[in-house]
């Protein structure tokens, strides 16, 4: 009897320890990233018996049944739904402020400003050699304005482009990591400490993943998942041990497109979609730039023509190129300038 009230002390102290063990544990990682506080459920092991018979006491006492996780999924969800929309403003708000920044230090429209300003002074004065050639030299620092503004744009759009493909490359080795995971959970035993600790790995991997795109979510009684990325309609990305692949296009605007296993995929959330936007916008932009410029060199330019130059001849074109990133100035003297009626 003394020897089974024994066994029955030491099952009780194993599940005991196996509870400052866990506590241990939550306390050493109560700052790591991705892990998910513990607990254990400890059950009575009691003795069966029949009618008219006693059990065998010895095999009496507690034991661990469970090593849980108290993880709120819904909260997790809102964690990841959260984080993609932070993440895409993050990236299209940071898009937005380098392109105002490459206007703003171009300083071109100060440029258009001062164009204007010295056609005035000539028109008080057109014969002055030297208003024409103030003239000449600021269209060329006005070309040269919208050369750099062009190519800040240019800067900014590479840059955005190189992060997603980057972020694209990461979402595609997370989806490999998920399926390995996944695999991995289909052998851990349930309520084991390895299945916790694969289930921390996979929680981590979706608000990772999160980051870049919205995810979408089915997880099975094993606690494998199958993983979806975009928006209207999703795109299947992980199923059980098997990962997709997502890709990204550039169009010849420098917007991005993206697709899963050659799937049109939107990503709706996250830095991936933060910068689709922001090209987008920077191809509006680009767009608007390039109207200004032709139309600067197409009302000089036909002036140009409607007139003379000292000489008499014809007015010859100040501009060449129909972009900002082509302007030119291919009048070399402001004695060409045709300040005189045809």
């Amino acid at each position: 009897m003394a020897s089974d009230l024994l066994s029955i002390a030491a099952s009780g102290a194993r599940a005991a320890r196996g509870a400052l063990d866990v506590t241990a544990q939550n306390i050493a990682n109560a700052s790591s990233d991705g892990y998910v506080r513990r607990s254990l459920r400890i059950e009575e092991v009691a003795a069966s018996g029949g009618a008219g018979q006693i059990g065998d006491i010895s095999l009496s006492g507690a034991r661990i049944a469970e090593i849980r996780r108290n993880a709120d999924s819904f909260l997790q969800g809102e964690v990841r739904r959260t984080s993609g929309d932070l993440q895409r403003a993050d990236v299209e708000l940071k898009g937005l402020r380098n392109m105002e920044s490459a206007l703003e230090q171009s300083g071109v429209f100060n440029s258009i400003v001062e164009f204007e300003a010295v056609l005035q002074q000539l028109s008080s004065d057109p014969v002055d050699p030297t208003r024409r050639a103030a003239v000449v030299a600021e269209a060329e620092t006005l070309a040269n304005k919208f050369n750099i503004t062009a190519s800040g744009f240019e800067a900014v759009g590479e840059g955005l482009r190189f992060d997603a493909e980057a972020q694209v490359s990461g979402a595609n080795v997370i989806g490999s990591e998920l399926a390995r995971v996944n695999l991995r959970l289909t052998r851990a035993g349930s309520g084991s400490s390895d299945r916790a600790a694969l289930l921390d790995q996979r929680d981590q991997l979706l608000e990772r993943l999160a980051g870049f795109t919205t995810v979408g979510t089915q997880f099975a009684a094993d606690g494998t998942v199958a993983v979806s990325l975009g928006t209207n309609p999703p795109r299947s990305f992980v199923q059980g041990g098997t990962a997709g692949t997502l890709a990204s296009a550039t169009a010849a605007d420098g917007t991005l497109s993206f697709s899963v296993d050659g799937q049109a995929m939107a990503p709706g959330s996250g830095s991936l979609a933060g910068a689709a936007l922001a090209l987008t916008e920077l191809a509006s932009v680009r767009t608007r730039l390039d109207t200004i410029a032709a139309g600067i060199a197409d009302t000089v330019n036909n002036a140009q023509a409607a007139g003379s130059a000292l000489d008499g001849s014809q007015g010859q074109p100040i501009f060449t190129g129909i972009t900002a990133g082509t302007l030119k100035v291919v009048m070399t003297s402001g004695q060409g300038l045709a300040t005189a009626p045809a």
